[in-house]
């Protein structure tokens, strides 16, 4: 946070939210996802766009993937900011 107020119009991720290395330890890459969508959670831009990358199919299935991600996007959207329900619900259910 550099006190800059100006507000940004989108955040568009590329892939590989998650390392493949994340996948050889049980837990890992839940905890790993779960750390790096908190992040985004930090920012106050609502619209945010994620592309998977191939990093995150070694940790997750495409489905889990795109449940999480949807989860993330709409506990922005449905709140304005982000709370971690119905993304800790569905890293809950991958245990």
């Amino acid at each position: 946070d550099d006190g800059d107020d100006k507000k940004v119009s989108f955040i568009t991720h590329l892939g590989d939210l998650v390392d493949g290395k994340n996948a050889l330890q049980k837990g890992q890459s839940e905890s790993a996802m779960k750390k790096v969508l908190e992040q985004f959670n930090h920012s106050t831009c609502k619209n945010i766009h994620h592309v998977i990358g191939n990093h995150d199919l070694y940790n997750f299935d495409r489905k889990t993937l795109h449940a999480l991600l949807v989860a993330d996007k709409q506990t922005k959207d449905n709140a304005g900011t982000a709370t971690n329900n119905n993304k800790e619900e569905k890293l809950s259910s991958l245990k």
